[in-house]
């Protein structure tokens, strides 16, 4: 019985992930530079990250980027590499923040960061898990991981927090910033709507 609710777990988890991740990444089977220039595949593949080319390699999958992936191999390149996101994700959790009980949507907000950069899980944000401040963590994804000031991942961010919250808690969260908290979040939005 207790497989069975792990298994339906993670089954929620890894569908609240991929759906979230259609949403913020797009997808794309064919290779195309990222906003830094970074040639991408599929759902965010960054093909210069030591994931997807550890993933690339694991698999056996031939490296003519510059030729794109069939989509069943995009696909195995995506699941490896979030695989190795749970990981790292899991040895975090143990190590930082190991009595807090992540729901799954918690969960894969945590591991869309992980996704994008595993760097984005931070000392701050471990922290805030660590003390179970769910409205903490929420301010922390929105405010303090977009460093470039980027509009695009500013919204990503949005996303990522108010799935980490559910509506609720994400109202909530917005209701208590500060003026000035609410203005960075809104300049770098408003931007998207002016390009």
């Amino acid at each position: 019985y207790r497989t069975r609710l792990v298994d339906n777990r993670n089954k929620l988890v890894d569908r609240l992930l991929q759906d979230h991740l259609k949403d913020v990444e797009g997808y794309s089977s064919e290779v195309y530079p990222d906003q830094k220039g970074i040639p991408t595949i599929g759902t965010g593949i960054n093909l210069r990250s030591p994931s997807s080319t550890k993933a690339i390699d694991e698999l056996g999958i031939p490296k003519e980027i510059n030729q794109g992936f069939a989509e069943e191999d995009l696909e195995r390149i995506k699941n490896n590499v979030i695989g190795q996101k749970k990981d790292f994700l899991n040895t975090v959790k143990s190590q930082s923040f190991p009595h807090k009980e992540l729901k799954e949507n918690q969960e894969a907000a945590l591991l869309s960061l992980a996704y994008n950069s595993p760097q984005l899980i931070g000392p701050n944000l471990r922290q805030r898990l660590n003390e179970n401040d769910d409205l903490g963590t929420m301010k922390e994804i929105l405010l303090n991981s977009n460093k470039e000031n980027s509009p695009g991942l500013q919204l990503r961010r949005v996303k990522e927090a108010e799935l980490y919250g559910g509506p609720l808690d994400f109202q909530q969260m917005m209701k208590l910033m500060t003026p000035q908290e609410k203005k960075q979040v809104f300049d770098q939005l408003n931007k998207i709507e002016n390009e």
